[in-house]
């Protein structure tokens, strides 16, 4: 919901109140907005913030306003998903860029659902996109507030996961421009990988992401001596939710290359230059699509290379926990109609990799061939 005029946020009730001249027509209109992307998932949604969002044409009976602000408001909610660095950027800081970057830092952020380690966590993000501190709805409920704004934007603008459509964002933005803003708000110094020939002598340096809990690549050591072997510099790391924002951008953008097993630490590819590779391990199960989705679809709208690996049965620990015969090995996409939670119980979190080195070494030849000049 996009407000304009005399608009008044009365944060006790959680609704956004714009006065309107009573002989318009809609001077009665009312809507319930849960501001966060995922409006599908009825889970996700179920832990937002709902925001009532009117219209009234009473201008004395409207809430009187305890503060009032000359930049616009826009609102969102940090609940969901997120402490999940895929749902913090794909449901929250891409869409937040998308719609606020416009106000060139003269915004107000309204947050519903907000948790003190998350706005830690990304302080220099949301610090470069407004230079007002952000407001807490429920703090502001608490204290009663009724804060009035000229303008208000309640909830986000998303595209696709991580990824900024140029031609649907009201300010012709596009992904390479948030991974952009990226690197500017942290101070992350490369946009351009190593390139082989370029007289330096450097090794491109390829980033592999080790998972410790679930989708272990249970031959990591080899991997690492095969991307050696033929020529890159290797550095291994686990990027988790803990981590300080700012180091993990340092040491991703410090990388030409990076490879991991599907899932959220493959997010960290936004971090890396441009022209960069990603490397996506996608496990055995019909996953092929939500690997492109997820990852690969956004990594090439960033302006990366993005090799995607499909491991086959001999590489996955399904082949020791099922038949032969079994349909998770003949037909597995077929077992997707029992759900996400047995994809993501059995074919994600289910199953440990060994790749066939071999085989992966060709992937990383043909990665290091693209850092070629």
């Amino acid at each position: 919901c996009d407000l304009a005029g005399d608009v008044r946020m009365d944060a006790n009730v959680s609704a956004f109140v714009v006065v309107v001249d009573p002989a318009t027509s809609g001077s009665d209109q009312e809507h319930k907005v849960r501001p966060y992307p995922r409006k599908g998932d009825e889970t996700c949604m179920g832990r937002i913030t709902e925001v009532t969002v009117r219209a009234t044409g009473d201008a004395a009976g409207a809430p009187r306003c305890t503060a009032t602000h000359g930049a616009p408001a826009v609102v969102f909610s940090i609940g969901g998903y997120t402490g999940n660095i895929f749902h913090d950027f794909s449901d929250v800081l891409v869409p937040l860029y998308n719609t606020a970057r416009r106000y060139r830092g003269d915004v107000q952020l309204v947050m519903a659902n907000a948790a003190p380690w998350w706005l830690v966590k990304y302080d220099r993000l949301l610090r470069a996109l407004s230079r007002h501190a952000p407001l807490d709805l429920a703090r502001a409920g608490a204290a009663r507030e009724v804060h009035c704004f000229p303008r208000a934007v309640v909830s986000l603008r998303a595209h696709k996961e991580l990824i900024i459509e140029r031609e649907r964002s009201l300010d012709g933005l596009a992904t390479p421009d948030f991974t952009r803003f990226l690197r500017r708000a942290l101070s992350l110094p490369r946009d351009a990988p190593t390139r082989l020939g370029d007289g330096t002598g450097r090794k491109p340096r390829l980033l592999v992401i080790s998972r410790h809990r679930t989708r272990l690549l249970l031959n990591l050591d080899a991997v690492v001596r095969a991307a050696e072997e033929v020529g890159f510099e290797a550095v291994v790391n686990e990027s988790d939710v803990a981590n300080d924002i700012s180091q993990v951008g340092g040491l991703i953008n410090s990388c030409d290359a990076m490879v991991g097993v599907h899932g959220a630490g493959l997010t960290n590819m936004m971090f890396l230059p441009p022209g960069a590779a990603l490397v996506q391990i996608v496990p055995w199960g019909g996953l092929q699509w939500m690997a492109r989705a997820d990852y690969g679809d956004p990594a090439e709208a960033m302006g990366l290379k993005y090799i995607q690996y499909e491991i086959g049965v001999a590489e996955s620990t399904l082949k020791d926990k099922f038949p032969s015969g079994h349909k998770i090995f003949t037909n597995p996409t077929a077992l997707h109609k029992k759900g996400f939670m047995f994809i993501r119980q059995t074919l994600m979190d289910g199953q440990d990799i060994t790749v066939d080195v071999g085989r992966f070494r060709e992937v990383l030849l043909q990665v290091l061939n693209s850092l070629a000049q």
